[in-house]
Protein backbone atom coordinates (compact mmCIF):
# COMPACT_ATOMS: atom_id res chain seq x y z
CA UNK A 1 0.00 0.00 0.00
CA UNK A 2 2.54 2.58 0.49
CA UNK A 3 4.38 1.68 -2.33
CA UNK A 4 1.19 2.68 -4.00
CA UNK A 5 0.95 5.69 -2.56
CA UNK A 6 4.23 6.90 -3.17
CA UNK A 7 4.03 6.17 -7.40
CA UNK A 8 0.52 8.00 -6.99
CA UNK A 9 2.27 10.63 -5.02
CA UNK A 10 5.14 10.94 -7.86
CA UNK A 11 3.14 10.79 -10.47
CA UNK A 12 0.48 13.42 -9.15
CA UNK A 13 4.08 15.71 -8.54
CA UNK A 14 5.44 14.32 -12.22
CA UNK A 15 2.30 16.10 -13.86
CA UNK A 16 2.23 19.21 -11.50
CA UNK A 17 5.99 19.98 -12.94
CA UNK A 18 4.78 19.06 -16.51
CA UNK A 19 1.47 21.49 -16.66
CA UNK A 20 4.02 23.98 -14.64
CA UNK A 21 6.21 24.22 -17.61
CA UNK A 22 3.79 24.13 -20.32
CA UNK A 23 1.95 27.40 -18.60
CA UNK A 24 4.90 28.74 -18.46
CA UNK A 25 5.61 28.47 -22.38
CA UNK A 26 2.75 29.56 -22.90
CA UNK A 27 3.08 32.76 -21.18
CA UNK A 28 6.33 33.49 -22.57
CA UNK A 29 5.03 32.91 -25.86
CA UNK A 30 1.58 35.05 -25.22
CA UNK A 31 4.35 37.74 -24.67
CA UNK A 32 5.84 36.93 -27.31
CA UNK A 33 2.60 37.53 -29.32
CA UNK A 34 2.00 41.09 -27.95
CA UNK A 35 5.52 41.80 -29.02
CA UNK A 36 6.12 40.78 -32.05
CA UNK A 37 2.74 41.69 -32.87
CA UNK A 38 2.15 45.24 -32.14
CA UNK A 39 2.43 47.09 -35.09
CA UNK A 40 0.43 47.05 -38.88
CA UNK A 41 3.43 46.18 -40.86
CA UNK A 42 3.22 42.78 -42.76
CA UNK A 43 5.65 41.41 -40.82
CA UNK A 44 4.39 42.11 -37.46
CA UNK A 45 1.16 40.02 -38.66
CA UNK A 46 3.21 37.34 -40.18
CA UNK A 47 4.54 36.70 -36.79
CA UNK A 48 1.28 37.25 -34.86
CA UNK A 49 -0.23 34.79 -36.96
CA UNK A 50 2.63 32.24 -36.77
CA UNK A 51 2.75 32.54 -33.19
CA UNK A 52 -0.62 32.07 -32.63
CA UNK A 53 -1.12 28.73 -34.53
CA UNK A 54 2.24 27.84 -32.50
CA UNK A 55 0.37 28.22 -29.53
CA UNK A 56 -3.16 27.69 -29.99
CA UNK A 57 -1.64 23.87 -31.22
CA UNK A 58 -0.70 23.39 -27.21
CA UNK A 59 -3.10 25.52 -25.29
CA UNK A 60 -6.57 25.77 -27.42
CA UNK A 61 -9.45 27.54 -26.14
CA UNK A 62 -6.94 29.18 -23.76
CA UNK A 63 -8.83 32.39 -22.32
CA UNK A 64 -5.06 34.07 -22.36
CA UNK A 65 -4.73 32.92 -25.78
CA UNK A 66 -8.07 34.42 -27.33
CA UNK A 67 -7.32 37.58 -25.83
CA UNK A 68 -3.93 38.09 -26.67
CA UNK A 69 -4.67 37.41 -30.06
CA UNK A 70 -7.71 39.28 -29.94
CA UNK A 71 -6.25 42.65 -28.81
CA UNK A 72 -2.81 41.97 -31.95
CA UNK A 73 -5.74 41.78 -34.49
CA UNK A 74 -7.66 45.11 -32.84
CA UNK A 75 -4.29 46.48 -32.84
CA UNK A 76 -3.43 45.30 -36.23
CA UNK A 77 -6.83 46.80 -37.44
CA UNK A 78 -7.70 43.44 -38.85
CA UNK A 79 -11.51 44.08 -36.63
CA UNK A 80 -13.22 41.08 -39.08
CA UNK A 81 -10.24 38.71 -37.93
CA UNK A 82 -11.12 40.67 -34.21
CA UNK A 83 -14.48 40.27 -34.21
CA UNK A 84 -14.56 36.58 -34.91
CA UNK A 85 -11.66 36.01 -32.08
CA UNK A 86 -13.62 37.28 -29.82
CA UNK A 87 -16.36 35.51 -30.38
CA UNK A 88 -14.88 32.53 -29.66
CA UNK A 89 -13.68 34.09 -26.07
CA UNK A 90 -17.11 35.22 -25.33
CA UNK A 91 -18.26 31.16 -26.47
CA UNK A 92 -16.14 30.39 -23.01
CA UNK A 93 -16.44 33.32 -20.90
CA UNK A 94 -19.74 34.83 -22.01
CA UNK A 95 -19.01 37.67 -19.37
CA UNK A 96 -16.27 38.24 -19.81
CA UNK A 97 -15.75 42.08 -19.65
CA UNK A 98 -12.84 43.75 -21.84
CA UNK A 99 -14.13 41.42 -24.51
CA UNK A 100 -17.46 42.47 -24.20
CA UNK A 101 -16.28 45.86 -24.33
CA UNK A 102 -13.71 44.92 -27.32
CA UNK A 103 -16.87 43.75 -29.24
CA UNK A 104 -19.25 46.25 -28.22
CA UNK A 105 -16.83 49.01 -29.33
CA UNK A 106 -15.64 47.54 -32.28
CA UNK A 107 -19.40 46.73 -33.38
CA UNK A 108 -19.88 50.62 -33.34
CA UNK A 109 -16.75 51.19 -35.24
CA UNK A 110 -17.47 48.57 -37.98
CA UNK A 111 -20.90 51.03 -37.79
CA UNK A 112 -23.10 47.94 -36.91
CA UNK A 113 -25.51 49.86 -34.29
CA UNK A 114 -27.70 47.30 -33.86
CA UNK A 115 -25.22 44.67 -32.69
CA UNK A 116 -23.45 47.50 -30.52
CA UNK A 117 -26.72 47.98 -28.75
CA UNK A 118 -27.12 44.62 -28.42
CA UNK A 119 -23.58 43.72 -26.78
CA UNK A 120 -23.01 46.55 -24.48
CA UNK A 121 -26.59 45.65 -22.64
CA UNK A 122 -24.19 42.11 -22.04
CA UNK A 123 -21.12 44.12 -20.78
CA UNK A 124 -23.85 46.14 -18.13
CA UNK A 125 -25.14 42.49 -17.16
CA UNK A 126 -21.89 41.57 -16.76
CA UNK A 127 -20.72 44.66 -14.72
CA UNK A 128 -19.91 43.74 -10.75
CA UNK A 129 -22.66 45.08 -8.02
CA UNK A 130 -21.18 47.97 -6.56
CA UNK A 131 -18.78 47.87 -3.64
CA UNK A 132 -16.93 49.57 -1.57
CA UNK A 133 -15.36 46.99 -0.37
CA UNK A 134 -13.03 46.14 -3.81
CA UNK A 135 -11.60 49.89 -5.09
CA UNK A 136 -9.90 47.82 -7.96
CA UNK A 137 -13.14 45.95 -9.60
CA UNK A 138 -15.04 49.08 -8.53
CA UNK A 139 -12.95 51.14 -10.91
CA UNK A 140 -12.80 48.67 -13.44
CA UNK A 141 -16.54 48.88 -12.99
CA UNK A 142 -16.68 52.54 -13.29
CA UNK A 143 -14.02 52.65 -16.46
CA UNK A 144 -17.01 50.24 -18.45
CA UNK A 145 -19.95 52.56 -17.44
CA UNK A 146 -17.98 55.20 -18.33
CA UNK A 147 -17.54 54.02 -22.00
CA UNK A 148 -21.18 52.56 -22.32
CA UNK A 149 -21.82 56.69 -21.37
CA UNK A 150 -19.74 57.58 -24.01
CA UNK A 151 -21.59 55.21 -26.25
CA UNK A 152 -24.97 56.21 -25.72
CA UNK A 153 -23.98 60.05 -26.20
CA UNK A 154 -22.60 58.97 -29.55
CA UNK A 155 -25.21 57.22 -30.38
CA UNK A 156 -27.63 60.18 -29.36
CA UNK A 157 -25.28 63.25 -31.20
CA UNK A 158 -22.87 62.51 -33.96
CA UNK A 159 -24.37 58.99 -35.46
CA UNK A 160 -28.19 59.60 -34.28
CA UNK A 161 -29.47 59.48 -37.47
CA UNK A 162 -27.88 56.16 -38.03
CA UNK A 163 -29.25 54.59 -34.81
CA UNK A 164 -32.46 53.84 -33.61
CA UNK A 165 -33.35 55.81 -30.92
CA UNK A 166 -35.69 53.75 -29.50
CA UNK A 167 -32.97 51.22 -28.67
CA UNK A 168 -30.77 53.51 -27.78
CA UNK A 169 -33.25 55.21 -25.02
CA UNK A 170 -33.89 51.62 -23.86
CA UNK A 171 -29.98 50.96 -23.33
CA UNK A 172 -30.05 53.70 -21.51
CA UNK A 173 -32.68 52.82 -18.97
CA UNK A 174 -30.69 49.08 -18.86
CA UNK A 175 -27.46 51.05 -17.91
CA UNK A 176 -28.88 53.28 -15.29
CA UNK A 177 -31.22 50.67 -14.15
CA UNK A 178 -29.73 49.98 -10.17
CA UNK A 179 -26.72 52.32 -10.18
CA UNK A 180 -25.95 54.01 -6.96
CA UNK A 181 -25.53 57.63 -7.29
CA UNK A 182 -21.93 57.47 -8.03
CA UNK A 183 -21.91 55.21 -10.72
CA UNK A 184 -24.91 57.34 -12.23
CA UNK A 185 -22.93 60.12 -12.55
CA UNK A 186 -20.17 58.90 -14.01
CA UNK A 187 -22.35 57.42 -16.65
CA UNK A 188 -23.69 60.78 -17.02
CA UNK A 189 -20.80 62.97 -17.39
CA UNK A 190 -19.16 60.59 -19.97
CA UNK A 191 -22.39 60.87 -22.10
CA UNK A 192 -22.47 64.51 -21.69
CA UNK A 193 -18.93 64.96 -22.29
CA UNK A 194 -19.50 62.95 -25.79
CA UNK A 195 -22.57 65.73 -26.54
CA UNK A 196 -20.69 68.67 -25.77
CA UNK A 197 -17.69 67.77 -27.72
CA UNK A 198 -19.88 66.89 -30.43
CA UNK A 199 -21.43 70.24 -30.62
CA UNK A 200 -18.23 71.89 -30.37
CA UNK A 201 -16.97 69.45 -33.38
CA UNK A 202 -20.14 70.80 -35.18
CA UNK A 203 -20.34 74.32 -34.53
CA UNK A 204 -16.40 74.51 -35.65
CA UNK A 205 -17.43 73.10 -38.67
CA UNK A 206 -20.30 75.16 -39.33
CA UNK A 207 -17.78 78.14 -38.44
CA UNK A 208 -15.26 76.52 -40.78
CA UNK A 209 -18.27 76.15 -43.86
CA UNK A 210 -19.52 79.33 -44.03
CA UNK A 211 -15.84 81.24 -43.37
CA UNK A 212 -14.88 79.19 -46.67
CA UNK A 213 -17.95 80.32 -48.17
CA UNK A 214 -17.32 84.04 -47.45
CA UNK A 215 -13.76 83.36 -48.80
CA UNK A 216 -15.33 81.75 -51.90
CA UNK A 217 -17.57 84.37 -52.81
CA UNK A 218 -14.81 86.73 -52.45
CA UNK A 219 -12.43 84.75 -54.33
CA UNK A 220 -15.27 84.65 -57.37
CA UNK A 221 -16.15 87.96 -57.18
CA UNK A 222 -12.24 88.46 -57.22
CA UNK A 223 -11.98 85.88 -60.32
CA UNK A 224 -14.47 87.50 -62.21
CA UNK A 225 -13.05 91.11 -62.22
CA UNK A 226 -9.79 89.43 -62.99
CA UNK A 227 -11.76 87.46 -66.01
CA UNK A 228 -13.17 90.49 -67.15
CA UNK A 229 -9.64 92.57 -66.99
CA UNK A 230 -7.91 89.88 -68.51
CA UNK A 231 -10.63 89.70 -71.27
CA UNK A 232 -10.16 93.42 -72.17
CA UNK A 233 -6.64 93.14 -72.38
CA UNK A 234 -7.23 90.33 -74.69
CA UNK A 235 -9.54 92.20 -77.49
CA UNK A 236 -7.25 95.37 -76.81
CA UNK A 237 -4.39 93.42 -78.31
CA UNK A 238 -5.97 91.35 -80.57
CA UNK A 239 -7.46 94.47 -82.57
CA UNK A 240 -3.82 95.53 -82.39
CA UNK A 241 -2.77 92.75 -83.77
CA UNK A 242 -5.22 92.12 -86.38
CA UNK A 243 -5.21 96.22 -87.33
CA UNK A 244 -0.82 95.08 -87.82
CA UNK A 245 -1.69 92.22 -89.51
CA UNK A 246 -3.70 93.89 -92.11
CA UNK A 247 -1.21 96.66 -92.93
CA UNK A 248 1.49 94.39 -92.66
CA UNK A 249 -0.09 91.91 -95.24
CA UNK A 250 -1.13 95.54 -97.49
CA UNK A 251 2.47 96.86 -97.49
CA UNK A 252 3.42 93.45 -98.31
CA UNK A 253 1.10 93.41 -101.26
CA UNK A 254 2.52 96.67 -102.21
CA UNK A 255 6.04 95.52 -102.43
CA UNK A 256 4.81 92.52 -104.18
CA UNK A 257 3.19 94.93 -106.77
CA UNK A 258 6.21 96.98 -107.32
CA UNK A 259 8.19 94.13 -107.88
CA UNK A 260 6.01 92.84 -110.65
CA UNK A 261 5.62 96.13 -112.31
CA UNK A 262 9.80 96.26 -112.37
CA UNK A 263 9.53 92.96 -113.78
CA UNK A 264 7.38 92.93 -116.19
CA UNK A 265 9.84 95.15 -119.02
CA UNK A 266 12.46 92.52 -117.95
CA UNK A 267 10.78 89.84 -119.05
CA UNK A 268 9.54 91.99 -122.06
CA UNK A 269 12.97 92.78 -123.03
CA UNK A 270 13.97 88.96 -122.40
CA UNK A 271 11.44 88.39 -124.75
CA UNK A 272 12.64 90.55 -127.47
CA UNK A 273 16.49 89.66 -127.15
CA UNK A 274 14.87 85.81 -127.85
CA UNK A 275 13.06 86.84 -130.43
CA UNK A 276 15.89 89.04 -132.11
CA UNK A 277 18.45 85.79 -131.39
CA UNK A 278 16.00 83.42 -132.90
CA UNK A 279 16.17 85.49 -136.10
CA UNK A 280 19.97 86.08 -136.56
CA UNK A 281 20.42 82.17 -135.69
CA UNK A 282 18.16 81.32 -138.44
CA UNK A 283 20.24 83.62 -140.78
CA UNK A 284 23.13 82.52 -139.24
CA UNK A 285 22.13 79.02 -140.20
CA UNK A 286 21.30 80.26 -143.70
CA UNK A 287 25.21 81.62 -143.74
CA UNK A 288 26.48 78.13 -142.50
CA UNK A 289 24.59 76.03 -145.02
CA UNK A 290 25.69 78.06 -148.18
CA UNK A 291 29.19 77.72 -146.78
CA UNK A 292 29.23 74.20 -146.33
CA UNK A 293 28.06 74.02 -149.97
CA UNK A 294 30.84 76.11 -151.47
CA UNK A 295 32.98 73.85 -149.18
CA UNK A 296 31.54 71.23 -151.06
CA UNK A 297 32.38 72.60 -154.40
CA UNK A 298 35.63 74.11 -153.34
CA UNK A 299 36.72 70.18 -152.54
CA UNK A 300 35.45 69.06 -156.68
CA UNK A 301 36.28 71.92 -158.58
CA UNK A 302 39.99 71.35 -160.17
CA UNK A 303 39.70 74.91 -161.99
CA UNK A 304 42.27 77.14 -160.38
CA UNK A 305 39.73 80.26 -161.09
CA UNK A 306 36.40 78.87 -159.85
CA UNK A 307 38.41 77.60 -156.98
CA UNK A 308 39.51 81.31 -156.27
CA UNK A 309 36.08 82.42 -157.06
CA UNK A 310 34.64 80.03 -154.18
CA UNK A 311 37.38 80.85 -151.44
CA UNK A 312 36.61 84.41 -151.85
CA UNK A 313 32.33 83.55 -151.24
CA UNK A 314 33.47 81.45 -148.59
CA UNK A 315 35.64 84.04 -146.92
CA UNK A 316 32.76 86.75 -147.78
CA UNK A 317 30.24 84.78 -145.93
CA UNK A 318 32.17 83.76 -142.92
CA UNK A 319 32.61 87.00 -142.35
CA UNK A 320 29.22 87.72 -142.63
CA UNK A 321 28.28 84.75 -140.03
CA UNK A 322 31.21 86.33 -138.01
CA UNK A 323 29.40 89.45 -137.50
CA UNK A 324 26.13 87.41 -136.62
CA UNK A 325 28.01 85.31 -134.09
CA UNK A 326 29.03 88.58 -132.70
CA UNK A 327 25.83 89.92 -132.40
CA UNK A 328 24.28 86.27 -130.88
CA UNK A 329 26.80 87.07 -128.34
CA UNK A 330 25.87 90.73 -127.50
CA UNK A 331 22.31 89.89 -126.96
CA UNK A 332 23.55 86.75 -124.74
CA UNK A 333 25.26 89.49 -122.86
CA UNK A 334 22.40 91.76 -122.74
CA UNK A 335 19.77 88.64 -121.61
CA UNK A 336 22.43 88.19 -118.80
CA UNK A 337 22.19 91.44 -117.35
CA UNK A 338 18.35 91.09 -117.75
CA UNK A 339 18.11 88.03 -115.71
CA UNK A 340 20.68 89.15 -112.96
CA UNK A 341 18.50 92.32 -112.75
CA UNK A 342 15.28 89.85 -112.52
CA UNK A 343 17.50 87.87 -110.10
CA UNK A 344 17.92 90.70 -107.51
CA UNK A 345 14.17 91.05 -107.71
CA UNK A 346 13.94 87.37 -106.85
CA UNK A 347 16.16 88.07 -103.60
CA UNK A 348 13.54 91.09 -102.99
CA UNK A 349 10.48 88.89 -103.35
CA UNK A 350 12.20 86.71 -100.97
CA UNK A 351 13.49 89.33 -98.55
CA UNK A 352 9.54 90.23 -98.42
CA UNK A 353 8.67 86.72 -97.81
CA UNK A 354 10.91 86.77 -95.00
CA UNK A 355 10.15 89.87 -93.63
CA UNK A 356 6.75 90.66 -94.11
CA UNK A 357 5.42 86.29 -93.80
CA UNK A 358 7.48 86.22 -90.35
CA UNK A 359 5.83 89.37 -88.91
CA UNK A 360 2.51 87.69 -89.60
CA UNK A 361 3.33 84.38 -88.45
CA UNK A 362 4.58 85.83 -85.11
CA UNK A 363 0.90 87.98 -85.46
CA UNK A 364 -0.87 84.75 -85.73
CA UNK A 365 0.99 82.59 -82.74
CA UNK A 366 0.28 85.47 -80.62
CA UNK A 367 -3.35 85.25 -81.85
CA UNK A 368 -3.39 81.29 -81.01
CA UNK A 369 -1.72 82.33 -77.72
CA UNK A 370 -4.39 84.83 -76.93
CA UNK A 371 -7.07 82.48 -77.80
CA UNK A 372 -6.00 80.01 -74.99
CA UNK A 373 -6.14 82.84 -72.63
CA UNK A 374 -9.65 83.88 -73.28
CA UNK A 375 -10.15 79.72 -72.80
CA UNK A 376 -8.67 79.54 -69.61
CA UNK A 377 -10.79 82.97 -68.69
CA UNK A 378 -13.70 81.63 -69.52
CA UNK A 379 -12.92 78.22 -67.80
CA UNK A 380 -12.17 80.59 -64.67
CA UNK A 381 -15.31 82.20 -65.35
CA UNK A 382 -17.74 79.08 -65.03
CA UNK A 383 -15.81 77.95 -61.81
CA UNK A 384 -16.23 81.37 -60.39
CA UNK A 385 -20.22 81.35 -61.38
CA UNK A 386 -20.66 77.24 -60.02
CA UNK A 387 -22.89 77.02 -56.57
CA UNK A 388 -20.56 78.30 -53.77
CA UNK A 389 -20.70 75.42 -50.65
CA UNK A 390 -18.99 74.99 -47.54
CA UNK A 391 -16.91 72.02 -47.95
CA UNK A 392 -13.57 71.54 -48.38
CA UNK A 393 -10.70 69.29 -47.41
CA UNK A 394 -10.67 70.32 -43.68
CA UNK A 395 -14.61 70.44 -43.41
CA UNK A 396 -14.50 66.67 -45.21
CA UNK A 397 -12.03 65.86 -42.22
CA UNK A 398 -14.17 67.48 -39.67
CA UNK A 399 -16.82 65.78 -40.76
CA UNK A 400 -15.44 62.46 -40.72
CA UNK A 401 -13.87 63.31 -37.09
CA UNK A 402 -17.45 64.24 -35.62
CA UNK A 403 -18.92 60.76 -36.90
CA UNK A 404 -16.12 58.36 -35.99
CA UNK A 405 -16.14 56.79 -32.41
CA UNK A 406 -12.86 57.00 -31.86
CA UNK A 407 -13.34 61.36 -31.76
CA UNK A 408 -14.86 60.07 -28.41
CA UNK A 409 -13.72 56.77 -27.47
CA UNK A 410 -10.39 55.06 -28.14
CA UNK A 411 -10.39 51.34 -27.06
CA UNK A 412 -7.80 51.02 -24.14
CA UNK A 413 -5.30 48.22 -26.09
CA UNK A 414 -2.43 49.79 -24.86
CA UNK A 415 -3.57 49.21 -20.68
CA UNK A 416 -5.42 46.18 -21.66
CA UNK A 417 -1.90 44.35 -23.17
CA UNK A 418 -0.03 46.28 -20.19
CA UNK A 419 -2.56 44.19 -17.97
CA UNK A 420 -2.37 41.05 -19.84
CA UNK A 421 1.57 41.04 -19.68
CA UNK A 422 1.22 41.82 -15.81
CA UNK A 423 -0.49 38.58 -15.78
CA UNK A 424 1.58 36.79 -17.49
CA UNK A 425 4.27 37.30 -15.13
Amino acid sequence: MHAIRYWSLALVFFFAIGASANDAALKAGLARMLDVGWSVTPTARAAADAQYVELAATAPGDVRLLTASALVLLQQRRYEEAGKRLDELLAIDGDNILALRAKTWLAATMKSYGSAIVTAEKLRAALPMESTQDPAGEAIAEDQLAFLGRLCGYFAGPVADAVDQGERKQLERTVLAGLGEARKQVFEQARDSVTQKFFELTDTKIDEEKKNVEDRKTEATQTLQDVETARKQIESRAAELDASATKIQAEWNDELSEIERLDRPLVAELARLQARKDVIARELGSYQIQIDSLSIRLGRERDPVIRDQIRREIDQLSFLASRLSGDIAAINRQGQAVEAQRGALAQRVARAQASFGGQLDRINKELVALGKQEKRANIEEKKAKRPVTGSSTKTIALSSQVTALSTYDKFPLEQARQRLLNELK
